[in-house]
């Protein structure tokens, strides 16, 4: 083996036992300072590099070049790092590692690379469309600069294309902490592309509306379905102001819905920059979803504005098992929707909402779905529960279809957070909030993610590019706090068709990261 080549193998191989360790910790691990610019081992690629680079920090490749290989360069185990920049253009990746020896494609540490689609030219091209195997994508940024966001319905192209567009014959991937933004899908997974992560991605401000007759709204944060083969999972992303739907787990004839995983994943509001209502959150499909679950995410909309908050099930299609488990769902006029299924578990999830907070369409649900320690959040006076057409007090739905859970009036009396840390980064977390009493700051506990003597920084979702909500030191004592005051949305490229909306002090989704 050349001496460059086993000084790689050897620094990579220390790299993914660190990595191992890190996700095992029990406590916060110290990172090494970051390396000067231009030291990271791999091969580097610029904005303004060229085909006939050799890879190197000194004569860097385009990011076409490097997608395909880097002329044959680019082996297993190989990083692939891109330097700060704009990368315009539409790009295709085939990159295959193996098991265990991944090729990564990251952005260099502390710079940001952003890869622009544009329009996607006169074909509507995805800006990066993906096939290969055994590769990650990481710390990128992925969006379009065009300003179209009215089409004509029926004209068979989307006027914004994917951001990230996963072919049929992909698999084993991993997509980690992008930010894509103003695409039309964030991501779109074909039926038999299989073990699919996409993970700790911040989506928003995608798609568009078709105007004519019996038009809609298009453009999904992550549309997903899979043929059962392997797994794909959606987990601790955060998507917000689609177009369209946060997570559409749909499929039609020919496809399926099954090993689907939405785990940890904060929605909100999605659908609300359009003229058209549409679900935080799908599972459902014409044809059959089997074996997946909905666990631990959290889903708000805000006072006034969304119809359906999640739907786990699709108009009579007949499904298999999932499991909804430890889910908070906050809004909607009709918060919670299921469908028909010979096997559904709902366990241990809280629901907060507006109009009808439960719909049951399936006559047979005392039989097919277990409803076991939830907790509803309304009048449990009022009508606001729906089994098989015909409306209930809480008491009366209860009885009807054999649920073991609980209904309040009253509000909790303290905030709920959520911290979910990052498996990927050591030193970063997600923060959900649902400031049930209206707290101008909120304490969140962070003594799992933070050790002391680090420095962090806070920034709300809804406005990364601005200044941070809170940074500092962390002293220890478990604690820091977090102004819960609302920020303005970070606007669409080309404008939404309503404005977009402040959700805070109500509700709002934070990241921390160690600085």
């Amino acid at each position: 083996m050349a001496p460059v080549r086993m000084l790689l193998t050897l620094v990579q191989l220390l790299v993914a036992t660190v990595g191992m360790f890190a996700c095992r910790r029990v406590g916060p691990i110290e990172p090494p300072p970051p390396p000067p610019p231009g030291t990271h081992v791999g091969w580097y690629v610029t904005a303004t590099g060229t085909s006939g680079g050799d890879g190197t920090n000194a004569q860097p490749w385009d990011l076409q070049t490097a997608l395909s290989g880097g002329n044959g360069k680019v082996q297993v185990g190989d990083t692939i790092w891109l330097r700060q920049g704009t990368y315009h253009g539409t790009f295709y990746s085939g990159l295959s590692g193996v098991a265990g020896s991944p090729i990564v494609v990251r952005a260099y540490p502390g710079e940001r690379a952003t890869i622009d689609g544009g329009t996607g030219g006169a074909n509507r091209i995805e800006t990066l469309t993906v096939s290969g195997r055994f590769t990650y994508y990481w710390d990128l940024e992925i969006m379009q600069s065009s300003t179209a966001r009215l089409g004509e319905a029926g004209t068979g192209t989307p006027l914004r294309p994917t951001g990230v567009y996963i072919q049929q014959s992909a698999h084993d991937l991993k997509f980690i902490n992008l930010v894509i933004h103003d695409t039309g899908h964030g991501f779109y997974t074909e039926n038999t592309a299989h073990n699919i992560e996409i993970y700790g991605c911040i989506i928003f401000n995608g798609g568009n509306e078709n105007s004519a007759t019996g038009g809609r709204s298009d453009g999904h944060g992550i549309y997903i379905k899979g043929d059962g083969v392997g797994w794909k999972i959606a987990r601790d992303n955060v998507i917000f102001n689609q177009f369209g739907f946060g997570i559409h787990g749909y499929a039609e004839s020919g496809q399926a819905l099954k090993n689907l995983v939405f785990d940890g994943n904060a929605i909100f509001n999605n659908g609300t920059p359009s003229d058209y209502d549409n679900p935080n959150l799908q599972l459902g499909g014409t044809v059959v979803a089997d074996n997946d679950s909905v666990t631990n995410n959290s889903l708000y909309y805000s006072p006034g504005v969304g119809y359906l908050n999640a739907r786990i099930g699709y108009n009579a299609t007949a499904n298999g098992t999932a499991l909804v488990r430890g889910n908070t769902i906050v809004g909607g006029s009709q918060t919670f929707d299921f469908g028909y299924w010979a096997n559904l578990t709902v366990q241990t999830n809280i629901i907060q909402g507006g109009t009808r907070i439960v719909a049951q369409h399936d006559a047979n649900a005392p039989a097919t779905e277990h409803w076991s320690g939830n907790t509803h959040y309304r009048d449990p006076t009022t009508q606001g529960w729906q089994f098989n057409g015909a409306s209930f007090a809480f008491t009366g739905w209860q009885s009807a279809v054999g649920a073991t859970d609980a209904a309040s009036a009253t509000l909790p009396n303290a905030a709920q957070i959520i911290v979910r840390p990052n498996l990927y980064e050591p030193g970063r977390a997600n923060i959900i909030v649902y400031n049930w009493t209206s707290l101008s700051t909120v304490n969140v506990p962070v003594g799992a993610i933070l050790g002391t003597g680090d420095s962090y920084v806070v920034r709300n979702v809804q406005d990364l590019a601005g200044t941070p909500v809170a940074s500092g030191t962390y002293q220890g004592g478990g604690t820091i706090s977090i102004p819960m005051a609302s920020v303005t949305p970070t606007a669409p490229i080309g404008g939404s068709f309503h404005p977009l909306l402040k959700t805070g002090p109500a509700f709002d989704v934070f990241v921390l990261r160690r600085s």
